[in-house]
């Protein structure tokens, strides 16, 4: 009887590790849409109204005010930046006032994730800060607070 012949081996080549290759693909994908950190500076204007280069509301007490969706940094050049970690009744309160808006840009979308909204003070030529996430969480743990207060005062 014949000996079969023994089957050739794949030549080995050598193997990237895995990890390395999905965290390269994983960067690779990431690079064009990485944040920038960035101000920037404009009046907080309606979204429908940004979309349709008008500056409105009227004034701060106009009805149309509840009727936007939502709010947005327009710049002096027409162009505007949605904020949109930032609450919308925080918006509302400082809709028509000059602002400056810090955090990380998406350029793709125009689109900020701020870490602080400050509106800007005439008396003191400065920007004050209004919002921010620590903030709001502050804010979240004395409201808390007030009613753990008020529920054992009962």
């Amino acid at each position: 009887m014949n000996d079969p012949k023994p089957i050739a081996s794949r030549p080995q080549t050598k193997k990237a590790p895995f990890g390395a290759l999905f965290a390269a693909l994983l960067l690779s994908m990431a690079a064009p849409t990485m944040a920038n950190a960035k101000d920037v500076i404009g009046i907080i204007n309606g979204y429908d109204c940004a979309t349709q280069g008008l500056k409105c509301p009227a004034d701060r007490l106009d009805p149309h005010v509840a009727l936007e969706r939502d709010f947005v940094v327009q710049q002096a050049a027409g162009s505007y930046i949605l904020i949109p970690n930032v609450p919308r009744d925080v918006k509302v309160r400082h809709v028509l006032q000059r602002v400056r808006v810090t955090g990380d840009m998406d350029p793709k979308y125009d689109t900020m994730k701020a870490d602080k909204l400050a509106v800007y003070d005439k008396k003191s030529d400065t920007f004050e800060t209004v919002w921010s996430p620590q903030l709001e969480e502050k804010a979240r743990q004395e409201q808390k607070e007030r009613i753990l207060q008020r529920d054992v005062g009962n």
